[in-house]
């Protein structure tokens, strides 16, 4: 809210540009329209003599035209509307508009805990204060007492007394509405009381009681203990005030802006191939990505994108290090020909292309921890996006494009409020299905649960034949069951490995088309790893088009 005038200047600011918009309003209908308009910041109540929405959407318009830097929408009932904290609903029964609390469905209600380490009588007004403005907007005893239950519940939940919330909701119930609408006038009570200012520790009895009860000492009426907080770990670990050596230093302005620049160090290798520019294009999926961050060769912890600037191909890789330091490996793969680092060293070694063809920026970072980046960089990274997105191309083969919804929940519902039904729908962890999954017929799919451990386990390749809207055909492409055709369903998944449970009803299946980066860089290897990681030698197979295979074993393993 900003100073005391804050809020009034805003009032009065907007008021003034509709003004206009509502003269104009008036001159084309009746003023007797127009009942009543109320603001407060920006919310705003207007109270209409009509349901037309020709004339609700003109009122609109006229709003919007009026103040460019501001868009005016509009919810519209005849029975009941919203404003603020109070809902209004208008009884046809008894002719008569009645008020009660309104919460919004975002309020988690995290009232002060009642083990908290605050004075009693702090602890005791929130009661207080919450019943006076139940029974100032309740206009309905059914209603009052409904808000009395809904208070007497969640304070509860938060630890405090039941006989004391009882006690309390008791001895508001004959309160005069009126009274408790009407503010009382603030009085100057300073020159009528002497504070007396103490640290306030929870183990500490009431003073007064303390003085009066132990010593025999009569207290002045007269007389106020006010507490104010006591030291705990943030006083002790953090200061507000700097050091006077502070005020001699002259703060540098941020000349980068956001997007991937240069370190600009003279021995930094790394600042010939980067892309100084603030977004990067995807080759696969053909859109543009902005970069949210100012980054340089010297940023850690980050996923980044090597381009061929020749034939467009890119390659998305992440890292704890410095760009730095990981592209320092890139080189050295490329010009020692280190065949199982990447795919880059292959690429950039063939004939027509050389590493002046190489570019590189990094495209996110800022990451709370290495498993999230991770979870970024196999999920929903902008330039992973290519994995999801190849369906979409003309080139790709198959029919009949569908797309799947799931439906995620959270497990324990209490916290159903803190988690919305969009929040779920954005979260893509590895190891589950996306909340939209595209497929067409003829879509190469990979299952990510166990449906049969016969038949159809994790990681079994499949092929879509048929799409239904609760079901999907498909003929499995690996292991002993190749070529039966199986019916997956939707099953119920549970995310445990997060602050937060929750369950999404969908199809356990991935697009298969394109593999993460872990998965891609572990394709080269040795002859004797490849050949061990089968359990059967029926299903190894080994293609050697040249009838020779490059054996790369390190010398450190044979010392």
């Amino acid at each position: 809210m900003g100073t005391a005038l804050a809020a009034p200047y805003v009032n009065i600011y907007v008021f003034c540009k509709e003004v206009i918009a509502l003269k104009q309003f008036l001159k084309r209908y009746s003023s007797r329209i127009l009942l009543r308009f109320f603001r407060f910041l920006d919310d705003i109540l207007i109270l209409l003599l009509s349901n037309a929405s020709s004339i609700i959407n003109e009122l609109q318009n006229l709003l919007n035209n009026v103040n460019s830097n501001l868009k005016y929408t509009f919810e519209t009932s005849n029975r009941n509307i919203q404003f603020l904290d109070v809902n209004m609903t208008i009884n046809s029964t008894l002719n008569r508009l009645e008020t009660s609390l309104y919460v919004k469905p975002s309020n988690t209600f995290q009232y002060l805990q009642y083990s908290s380490a605050h004075p009693r009588h702090i602890l005791n007004n929130i009661l207080l204060s919450l019943s006076n403005r139940i029974i100032r907007i309740s206009s309905s005893p059914t209603t009052k007492w409904n808000e009395f239950y809904n208070l007497f519940t969640r304070l509860l939940v938060r630890g405090h007394n039941a006989k004391n919330i009882l006690q309390k909701i008791l001895s508001m119930q004959n309160a005069d509405r009126l009274e408790l609408i009407n503010r009382p006038k603030k009085l100057n009570d300073k020159l009528l009381y002497k504070n007396k200012i103490l640290p306030f520790l929870p183990q500490i009895p009431n003073i007064r009681q303390l003085l009066e009860n132990e010593f025999s000492t009569t207290i002045p009426q007269n007389f106020r203990f006010v507490h104010r907080c006591g030291s705990n770990l943030s006083n002790l670990l953090t200061r507000s005030r700097y050091p006077h050596s502070f005020a001699n230093i002259v703060p540098e302005p941020d000349t980068n802006s956001l997007g991937c620049y240069r370190c600009k160090n003279p021995r930094c290798t790394t600042c010939n191939y980067i892309i100084e520019q603030n977004f990067f294009i995807s080759t696969v999926t053909n859109q543009i990505y902005n970069i949210p961050y100012s980054v340089n060769c010297d940023t850690s912890n980050l996923i980044y994108l090597i381009t061929c600037n020749l034939c467009h191909s890119q390659y998305v890789g992440t890292t704890g290090q410095t760009l730095r330091n990981r592209f320092n490996h890139h080189l050295t793969a490329i010009r020692h020909k280190y065949w199982h680092d990447t795919t880059c060293p292959e690429h950039f070694n063939l004939e027509e292309y050389s590493i002046e063809n190489l570019t590189i920026i990094i495209i996110e970072t800022n990451f709370i921890n290495e498993q999230y980046r991770l979870d970024r960089e196999h999920s929903d990274s902008p330039a992973l996006i290519i994995r999801e997105s190849i369906v979409n191309f003309r080139w790709l083969p198959g029919r009949g494009r569908e797309s799947y919804k799931s439906i995620d929940t959270v497990l324990n519902t209490d916290e159903a409020v803190n988690y919305p039904t969009e929040f779920l729908n954005s979260f893509n962890p590895s190891g589950m299905p996306l909340h939209n999954i595209r497929l067409k017929v003829g879509s190469i799919i990979m299952l990510l649960r166990d449906l049969d451990s016969a038949r159809m386990c994790n990681a079994t390749r499949l092929i879509v034949k048929n799409l239904r809207p609760n079901t999907t055909e498909a003929t499995i492409l690996t292991g002993c069951a190749k070529g039966e055709e199986v019916i997956i369903p939707r099953i119920p998944m549970i995310l445990t490995n997060k602050p937060f449970q929750f369950k999404r009803l969908q199809f356990p299946v991935r697009l298969a088309y394109a593999m993460t980066i872990n998965k891609a860089q572990g394709q080269s290897l040795q002859v004797y790893v490849a050949t061990s990681r089968v359990g059967s030698s029926k299903n190894l197979y080994v293609l050697a088009p040249e009838r020779k295979i490059r054996h790369i074993v390190y010398r450190k393993a044979l010392e």
